[in-house]
């Protein structure tokens, strides 16, 4: 059994070693704080249910925090309210030992959003497993590209698709049609993801499913080049329409690549227009040509009656010339003298339907409607008949063919 003075020399002794264990872990401390407070970047120090143990006076300037106000808060809660489920599947990465990485914005003691880079690794502090979180701060870059792009009110209300996609191809901006588009209703659901994250249910042979950046596209970006090309995209609709497509590069002040700008304009009802005006150009050409020939027919067919119209009056004097008016003259040699004037008459009128008689006679029947018993009276006085013969001829009184010679003189 030990005395008195021995137990008192042990307990003395246990109290010396531990004051120098506390004065060592006090040592160690201040080394790990002012290595951690040396950093420039975003450090945060996490306990394996997401709560903050410890943070370097960068962070708590940059924030707005206190070191109390920020102790024991919980690592989700300096994320936009949008973006923490995506951080707790960060969390649940690295605990499973997983590297995992974001690129979400940290959010301030005033609610103002820090472009960063976070990268979360699980380490053992002591004997606890710990996860550090370090952002790096990416305002300047992301600044660039705003300064570039001027993503501004203008580009929300435009009808064209815009997107602005980092070196990653994530989407980082986009207008309002761009959401119509993915069939979304909150920016939140495709910001800081690629088009195959966005379009995973579309067909794999739709636009946004293969317009992620290859190796040719990315060449020409470098060069400063702009891709330009038609394409077809599937819309929410599930109908497929035709789209002028544009990438455009955008540079920082140091001529780097830091992202893409892609517009795509709704080209559809104009290559549907540009369809039915070629098919009617083609319709309009077949018929000009048809019509054409038809004309051409038509003017054979109008030369072949010209002709035949030519022989018909050219056969029709020859008949009268030499069959017709032989006859007559004989008949007039043999007949009485009180006929001769009637074979007279019919020899004129032979004669005259080949003159320009005929034609002017024919003519006045069109322009003033003369009848037939005028007609008849009308050649009787031209050929020299009075009225007189002409009621003998006609047997009707005098009378009658004055008023007929009346009417003709009127019209």
């Amino acid at each position: 059994m030990k005395t008195q003075e021995e137990l008192l020399s042990e307990i003395t002794n246990l109290k010396q070693q531990l004051i120098e264990k506390e004065k060592l872990l006090t040592k160690n401390t201040i080394d790990s704080d002012q290595i951690i407070d040396i950093l420039k970047d975003f450090v945060f120090i996490l306990d394996t249910k997401g709560f903050i143990i410890k943070t370097n006076y960068h962070t708590l300037n940059r924030l707005g925090f206190s070191a109390d106000e920020i102790k024991n808060k919980k690592y989700i809660d300096i994320y936009p309210a949008d973006c923490r489920k995506y951080i707790i599947s960060n969390l649940a990465n690295v605990k499973r030992k997983e590297e995992s990485t974001s690129d979400l914005p940290l959010i301030t003691k005033q609610g103002e959003e820090i472009p960063v880079e976070t990268t979360f690794q699980q380490k053992k502090w002591g004997n606890k497993n710990i996860i550090i979180a370090i952002s790096k701060d990416i305002s300047e870059k992301v600044s660039d590209l705003n300064e570039n792009i001027f993503f501004s009110s203008v580009f929300e209300n435009l009808k064209d698709i815009v997107v602005v996609k980092d070196i990653n191809y994530r989407v980082i901006a986009c207008n309002n049609t761009f959401l119509e588009i993915a069939n979304v209703d909150n920016k939140s659901k495709v910001l800081h993801k690629t088009y195959a994250e966005i379009f995973s249910n579309r067909d794999k042979y739709t636009f946004f499913s293969r317009a992620e950046i290859d190796d040719k596209t990315t060449s020409m970006l470098n060069k400063g080049e702009f891709l330009e090309k038609e394409e077809g995209i599937l819309c929410s609709d599930k109908l497929l329409r035709t789209y002028a497509t544009k990438k455009i590069p955008v540079y920082n002040k140091h001529n780097t690549l830091i992202g893409i700008i892609n517009i795509a304009n709704n080209i559809t009802e104009r290559k549907n227009i540009e369809h039915n005006l070629k098919i009617s150009k083609s319709q309009l050409a077949t018929q000009k040509t048809m019509i054409e020939q038809k004309n051409e027919a038509l003017s054979e067919v109008i030369r072949h009656i010209e002709r035949d119209k030519e022989y018909i009056f050219k056969n029709m004097y020859d008949n009268i010339d030499n069959f017709i008016q032989p006859i007559v003259k004989k008949l007039k040699l043999r007949s009485s003298p009180d006929k001769v004037k009637f074979f007279d008459l019919l020899e004129n009128n032979l004669a005259e339907i080949t003159s320009s008689f005929g034609n002017n006679i024919s003519n006045k029947i069109k322009q003033d409607k003369l009848t037939s018993r005028e007609i008849e009276i009308c050649n009787m006085i031209k050929n020299g008949l009075t009225s007189k013969e002409i009621s003998s001829v006609l047997n009707i009184s005098s009378l009658t063919i004055d008023k007929h010679r009346l009417n003709i003189r009127k019209k």
